[in-house]
């Protein structure tokens, strides 16, 4: 490659023998360089990687089978050691012997102590011979024959063990020796055929084992062969009953394991639908956050399945042993029958109140292991204050303090656990040998024979493990039983504020009045702090008001109100004269249109955001909507325009993108009451004009809107402006009449309209 500069990392080396220099690399130092033809000449460590790679290649005649035995020789070939350690000498002098087996290159030792134990001549092993399958050996020798001190692989270390064909050993041997006599297992074990292990340990052959070799060879191919099917049809009447249990066991695990896959689905399902039905004060409390759902949703479901889908068919198997074993031990002898019956309440006692005994300690130690949890969770949450005042021993010594707390309880749980496994062991065992007792008592007398009498007695021991099993399963459904309690506490929940409930009123028409009369309001999470507080306003159908307030006032309040996440505590709050509880939830929703602060942007397309509003909606309807929010032209120069995927909660679009895709939401949706809690707050200056002409075209349409903004440009064109201090109103009136009054709103307004404001104040 002319112009370059090439360097090339080579384990063949006829590669590189047209490079311009040849370095050559040992343990990390540079041992020689040059040209091909130098280090030839120089007889080092490039000379014999050179030699040793020559020696791997194949003789033209050695023989292959077939095509996959030459791969395989291929393969073997390459594995040769490329790393040699250096000797005494300056030079490496490492010209070992080679020895083609298989395609396996073995090298041996040649020195002087073995030159002394062999005849004084050199020696030189044969340049070709053969081993017994028929495969030549190959020997090259070079000059000198140092011995190797390092070889890389395994292979090199051991030499080659002959291979044996078994079967034909075994053939010979049954001709020409005695056929009592084993084959030694040394000779007949093969690692590559699993039979011959068995064969190496089976019983010797015997003369009506091997009549004459064909007859051999026959048996031979007809073992290799496969199992059949029709193998079942000369199973003999003992053997039915086991392949009869094999099938059902097999139904057994495969039908229980589909109900619980199918249990989960619709676990799963039904809790999302419970979700989706609760008020938004449910969602508002802490145990009720979006990471301790899902996490209930993800896990409950599937400790529900574990606990019972599976354990459930454990518990059916076992009690139809115990009813099968009672009836047949009725039929073989009802005095033992009786007697076993009796002591299988003392099982089931013992059994349920070793696990309940499990249970109320286990309980308390799950309740030590929260607070230390929320200790720990706590710090790390905080992890800046505990640093900045240096808390860490503190927090350690608290964590410490409640470790101590867990291990004297868990001690003490270890004893009760020992003591109530070792009393339930003690009666069962001890119901075991009543059962056994009196089977003797029964032989003795001759109401049972022995073999009647010892089948009962296996019968139903068999039939009181069986029965202590299930309760065995115990601690685990204990376990997950919070799960399953957690489940249907979310499923049969009754919602205050259901959104299912079909019996509201539906009015054909909706003028838009609002009035809120009276009203007392708090938070669910929150119920001593009042936000309205005997709170009074009435809004006229088409009207714009604009709320404007501290933080903290109730502004946002007003709009949940109407939405009706939550109900008033007192008074009432009215549509069009009738009060909001009376109308069909989903009915009353579907006619307002609400643009939030930080408004909801979900993981998919931005055609799927827009259409939410309105699923039935027209392409040309859809892009009218983005037109006049002042969309359509950054969604157009999108590589994917409307079908482009926005991200999770919107993170591929800026936040006054995210605010026109809502508007454009609600402009597709075309409700007659429009509620806007400060949709222009959280959007940067460029788009906050943008944002401001799609949202002053949205209010100028024939709908009553409710406005909760802080900015002074939004104030001019409402009806009314609404001040809100403490949940009540202070101040009420136009934008004009409000500046006149010099009070709240204008100390509101001041950081907005700057030296103007303050001249209006001079004046």
């Amino acid at each position: 490659m002319l112009g370059r500069s090439t360097i090339i990392i080579a384990r063949r080396l006829c590669l590189i023998k047209n490079a311009d220099y040849i370095a050559v690399m040992e343990e990390g130092h540079l041992v020689e360089m040059g040209t091909h033809d130098e280090l030839l000449n120089l007889d080092g460590l490039y000379a014999e990687l050179l030699r040793c790679e020559e020696a791997t290649k194949l003789p033209k005649r050695m023989p292959t089978k077939n095509s996959r035995e030459r791969k395989s020789l291929q393969a073997e070939d390459t594995s040769v050691s490329q790393y040699f350690q250096e000797s005494s000498s300056p030079k490496m002098a490492k010209s070992p012997s080679l020895q083609r087996t298989h395609g396996m290159l073995q090298f041996w030792r040649s020195d002087t102590n073995r030159n002394s134990h062999d005849s004084p001549k050199d020696p030189s092993p044969p340049s070709e011979q053969t081993i017994d399958n028929g495969i030549p050996m190959v020997a090259i020798e070079t000059e000198r024959t140092p011995s190797i001190k390092r070889q890389d692989s395994f292979e090199m270390k051991l030499p080659d063990l002959p291979k044996v064909d078994v079967h034909r050993i075994q053939r010979q041997s049954s001709k020409n020796s005695d056929p009592d006599s084993p084959i030694s297992p040394l000779l007949t074990s093969d690692p590559k055929n699993e039979r011959s292990h068995s064969q190496t340990f089976s019983r010797p052959q015997s003369e009506r084992d091997d009549t004459s070799s064909e007859h051999s060879e026959l048996d031979e191919v007809q073992h290799q062969k496969p199992p059949s099917f029709w193998r079942l049809a000369t199973l003999s009447i003992a053997e039915w009953p086991y392949a009869l249990l094999v099938l059902v066991n097999w139904l057994q695990h495969f039908y229980f394991g589909i109900m619980g896959e199918k249990m989960t689905e619709r676990i799963r399902r039904m809790m999302f639908s419970a979700m989706l039905r609760n008020e938004i004060g449910w969602f508002d409390k802490e145990e009720n956050n979006a990471d301790t759902l899902s996490l209930r949703l993800a896990n409950d479901a599937t400790f529900v399945r574990a606990a019972f889908s599976n354990r459930l068919s454990i518990f059916i198997q076992d009690t139809a042993a115990v009813s099968v074993a009672l009836l047949i031990g009725i039929l073989l002898g009802w005095r033992v029958a009786l007697v076993a019956l009796a002591t299988l309440p003392v099982l089931v006692i013992s059994a349920i109140a070793q696990k309940l005994w499990l249970a109320g300690f286990s309980r308390g130690i799950q309740e030590m292991h929260r607070k230390a949890s929320l200790v720990l969770e706590d710090a790390v949450r905080n992890i800046y204050t505990v640093v900045a005042f240096c808390a860490g021993d503190k927090i350690m010594e608290l964590y410490r303090l409640h470790l101590g707390k867990i291990l004297k309880q868990s001690l003490v749980q270890g004893l009760a656990i020992g003591f109530g496994f070792g009393l339930s062991q003690f009666l069962l065992f001890a119901c075991n040998a009543l059962l056994l007792w009196y089977t003797a008592i029964s032989v003795d007398k001759q109401h049972l024979t022995i073999a009647t009498g010892l089948k009962e007695y296996i019968l139903f021991s068999f039939a009181s493990f069986a029965l202590v099993e299930p309760f065995g399963l115990a601690p685990y459904i204990l376990k997950r039983r919070k799960s399953l309690t957690s489940v249907f506490e979310i499923i049969d929940r009754e919602p205050r504020i259901d959104p299912d409930d079909t019996t509201g009123l539906k009015p054909p028409n909706v003028y838009g009045s609002i009035e809120f009369k009276s009203v007392d309001f708090s938070y669910p999470a929150r119920p001593d702090i009042l936000v309205l507080s005997n709170f009074n306003l009435k809004v006229s159908g088409g009207q714009t008001v604009a709320v404007v307030g501290v933080l903290g006032s109730g502004k946002s309040t007003l709009i949940s109100l109407i939405e009706r996440f939550y109900d008033p505590v007192a008074g009432q709050v009215l549509l069009d004269g009738r009060d909001m509880k009376s109308f069909n939830l989903r009915w009353l929703r579907s006619h307002m249109g609400l643009i939030q602060q930080d408004p909801v942007i979900f993981s998919t397309t931005i055609r799927e955001n827009i259409i939410y509003a309105r699923h039935n909606a027209t392409e040309a309807e859809m892009k009218e909507a983005a037109r006049i929010a002042n969309a359509h032209h950054f969604i157009s120069s999108l590589p994917h325009g409307y079908d482009t995927h926005v991200g999770m909660r919107g993170v591929d679009l800026t936040p006054g993108q995210k605010q026109r895709i809502a508007i454009a939401r609600v402009v597709l949706k075309n409700a007659p009451i429009l509620l806007l809690d400060e949709a222009s707050s959280a959007i940067e200056s460029e788009s906050s004009r943008v944002v401001q002409e799609a949202l002053d075209t949205l209010v100028m349409g024939n709908k009553t809107t409710i406005l909760i903004a802080h900015r002074a440009a939004m104030m001019k064109h409402v009806d009314n402006i609404v001040v809100l201090n403490g949940g009540r109103i202070v101040e009420q009136g136009t934008h004009d009449s409000l500046m006149d009054q010099n009070g709240l709103y204008v100390r509101l307004m001041q950081p907005h309209f700057g030296k103007g404001l303050r001249q209006h104040r001079l004046m």
